[in-house]
């Protein structure tokens, strides 16, 4: 990894609003049938997206106090079952972003950082400020027999039971103030889930591994690295309207176990927890414990609040060690600090208008970002996002960090979504 650049400081500055471009709600199909045991389901969507930002004072990092960012994304999208035991599932985009920063730091419109072959991506085109893409997203087959199926493909794996820090999903992690999560990035994996009775079920699951490789389009090599590949086994449970979850195995270079929990208490309050102790295959550093814990209560209004907190065992407890981190490896991360909160809530203010806010605080560095979303339904196909990213914090000085929220500029987004 290398110290904070321009790009990668520009990319999570942006990551708030951009997030909500990438992961959109479900389309309509424009073609479907269904005969007994036989589904067919061919869905499109199209989206156009606008941010400006304003950005931290610091010309090493950012060459202009403002930036323009324009794009548009089409998703073609197939599902299809035969006979009750056969099912795919194919997801496809193509892209095209402007940025007056410059087409290198149009990276950030991306799925995620998923750690997956780079074959399937293709460069569409290229210039000083803008760039176009391809990529297959999701492209599995499913068998199914009895209580077991065997997914066989790219695929999206989630392995998280709370919302906003997700210690336990390994595999393109969404990050906290992303909102819509339909579109996770797909890994390439084989994956069993077995039932073991009527509410236990069983987890096999292993994920191919490739690498870094900034000449790529997709920034990860076509070739398999054995040593990034991934071997979990997770078994969950449900008793008295709890879930427990416990999972082990090897995460790229490390040894991973843990479990989560979760559940209603008192019938108001919902507490999820998860976590996991991991430990490096390849030195002897002491192992890493991540967990988090969230509260949430439901109003009979529509409101919804939500309050979170995280320790990331492997981030630093001082800023100056930011640095030293970004040198390091470990289980690839988007946070740097040892603690975070964040508190969020979600309002619906009629039946086409839908507030979010969000506020996540480095509780190493005291910098915070606060996320306003709204969300306007113009019709049953389409849709209008308006949001606004506003962090707190000190600015870089010249490559060192400060802070980790003050390297993020202020942004503001509008986009809008058709599905067909």
């Amino acid at each position: 990894m290398t110290l904070p650049s321009r790009r990668s400081a520009s990319s999570a500055g942006l990551t708030a609003s951009v997030a909500l471009f990438l992961f959109a709600s479900p389309c309509f199909g424009f073609y479907e049938s269904q005969e007994e045991e036989t589904y067919l389901s061919l869905r499109a969507s199209i989206r156009a997206l606008a941010v400006m930002t304003e950005n931290p004072d610091a010309p090493q990092l950012f060459k202009s106090k403002n930036d323009t960012v324009a794009g548009g994304m089409a998703r073609l999208e197939f599902s299809g079952a035969w006979g009750g035991w056969l099912s795919v599932d194919f997801n496809s985009y193509a892209l095209g972003a402007y940025n007056s920063a410059g087409s290198q730091e149009s990276s950030f419109v991306k799925l995620q950082s998923a750690d997956r072959s780079g074959a399937p991506e293709i460069g569409l085109f290229e210039s000083i400020d803008s760039k176009g893409e391809m990529a297959l997203d999701w492209a599995n087959l499913t068998v199914t027999y009895g209580e077991a199926d065997l997914t066989i493909g790219r695929q999206p794996v989630n392995l998280a039971s709370t919302l906003y820090f997700t210690p336990n999903d390994f595999f393109a992690p969404f990050a906290a103030d992303v909102f819509y999560r339909v579109y996770k990035a797909g890994v390439d994996a084989v994956r069993l889930e077995a039932g073991l009775g009527a509410l236990t079920q069983l987890t096999l699951l292993t994920v191919a591994g490739y690498g870094h490789d900034q000449d790529n389009i997709s920034g990860y090599k076509t070739s398999l690295d054995r040593e990034r590949t991934s071997y979990l086994c997770r078994i969950s449970a449900v008793a008295f309207d709890y879930e427990l979850v416990v999972l082990g195995g090897k995460v790229r270079r490390m040894m991973v176990y843990g479990g989560s929990f979760q559940g209603t208490f008192f019938d108001w309050l919902g507490v999820r927890a998860e976590g996991h102790l991991a430990k490096r295959m390849d030195n002897n550093k002491e192992a890493k414990l991540e967990w988090t814990l969230e509260l949430e209560r439901r109003f009979p209004s529509s409101l919804d609040l939500r309050l979170a907190v995280y320790h990331h065992g492997a981030g630093v407890e001082y800023v100056d060690e930011y640095t030293k981190y970004l040198l390091s490896e470990g289980l690839e991360s988007p946070y740097m600090a040892r603690w975070y909160a964040g508190a969020g809530a979600t309002y619906e203010f009629s039946p086409l208008w839908t507030g979010t806010a969000l506020a996540l605080m480095n509780l190493v560095d005291g910098s915070s970002i606060i996320s306003l979303n709204a969300v306007y339904s113009l019709s049953d196909e389409g849709e209008m996002f308006i949001g606004l990213s506003i962090p707190a914090g000190d600015a870089p000085y010249g490559f060192i960090l400060k802070s980790e929220m003050g390297a993020r500029p202020r942004a503001a987004s509008v986009e809008a979504r058709y599905y067909f």
